[in-house]
């Protein structure tokens, strides 16, 4: 009769082990909400690129008119400064004198192929901005998100009429995803250039969950505020400070403002402000940095004195950040970007609404 043997005790269990065990009955589910998100996605980037098709054929005719309308008169400044003129005397411009001195190397070109080459860097940087933005995430997710980022509605705004937003919103996405020191940089550098008053949300979102980079961004900034000032001359400084005194010498009810002060009577915009900026310090204080990240780039185009279509280029870096949490509520932002051209100020509060609504679907994903 063979010896008996008492049996060996059961292997241990790793802790990866130990989770698999305890999230199996939730698999399926999983599974399922993530295809249901997926279908989403699928249907936002159909209806994100349907739109710019149907934009751009209307914008076709009027096409000549706004080409490059804000490139251009970037360059025109800098050419008027390379001269001996005043730029502070153009009507409605409000960078700072960094900004013109990055356009001169423009300067030397002729202006059509100027605005050319601006439009394809900016498409490059579009592309770009996208792969890295989502990183990690399966390869067919990263083209789409490609795809629909090169067409979608503010980018293609931004195209027409050659502004600088792409390349700001761009620079946040350093500040959102890096941990070093130094990630904030560029988008410092950038921001001096182009201090838009839709970034002072972000800039709080920043104090919050990126103080580290604190330092060397005010740092970076101010070196690239001195540089300028030196070459410029400080007189072109106090000139950019004065300027924002009163507007630019311009209004608010300029054609291409779509924002809330183009739409709503002054104690309208006065409460609905302080709603917004009581929304974003809750945010900050309450919810994830990711949740609070898109109420701050949302809020940014109810809190600036003038927005336009383009503008809401600056909510897709934080998107990018918010669908790898909250699956659901970012399509459903993101469908309302889609809708964009439709009204602004609507866009802005469905998208808070949403952002500070519970969100099921992060449960969902679990």
């Amino acid at each position: 009769m063979p010896e008996q043997r008492p049996a060996p005790p059961p292997a241990p269990t790793s802790p990866g082990d130990a989770v698999r065990s305890t999230t199996g009955a939730r698999s399926a589910p999983a599974a399922d909400a993530a295809r249901a998100f997926a279908i989403l996605w699928i249907v936002v980037a159909v209806a994100a690129v349907a739109m710019a098709l149907v934009l751009f054929i209307g914008w076709l005719p009027a096409w000549g008119e706004w080409w490059g309308l804000d490139g251009a008169r970037v360059l025109a400044i800098a050419r008027t400064w390379l001269d001996g003129g005043d730029p502070y005397a153009t009507r409605g411009y409000l960078y700072t004198p960094l900004a013109f001195l990055l356009a001169v190397p423009w300067t030397g070109l002729p202006q059509d192929v100027a605005l050319g080459g601006w439009f394809v860097l900016r498409v490059v940087v579009v592309a770009g901005a996208a792969i890295y933005a989502t990183r990690g995430m399966p390869p067919v997710v990263r083209a789409i998100a490609t795809a629909v980022a090169l067409v979608c509605v503010p980018v293609l705004a931004e195209y027409i009429v050659g502004n600088v937003t792409i390349l700001l919103a761009a620079a946040m996405l350093p500040v959102i995803y890096g941990r070093h020191r130094l990630s904030g940089v560029p988008f410092a550098i950038a921001f001096a250039a182009a201090p838009k008053p839709l970034m002072l949300a972000f800039l709080c979102w920043v104090l919050v969950h990126r103080r580290p980079m604190v330092g060397p961004m005010l740092a970076g900034g101010l070196a690239a505020t001195a540089v300028a000032t030196v070459i410029a001359g400080p007189a072109n400084l106090v000139a950019w400070l004065g300027t924002l005194t009163r507007f630019g010498g311009g209004s608010l009810d300029f054609m291409g403002n779509t924002g809330l002060t183009a739409s709503a009577p002054g104690w309208f915009v006065v409460v609905a402000s302080l709603a917004t900026a009581a929304l974003v310090i809750f945010s900050l204080a309450r919810a994830d940095e990711s949740t609070s990240l898109v109420v701050a780039t949302v809020a940014g185009l109810i809190l600036t004195p003038y927005s336009g279509s383009n503008l809401a280029v600056i909510v897709l870096p934080a998107l990018s950040l918010y669908a790898r949490s909250h699956p659901g509520h970012a399509a459903i932002v993101a469908a309302a970007i889609v809708a964009l051209p439709f009204g602004l100020p609507l866009f802005a509060a469905f998208g808070l609404v949403v952002a500070s609504l519970p969100d099921r679907s992060a449960r969902a994903m679990a």
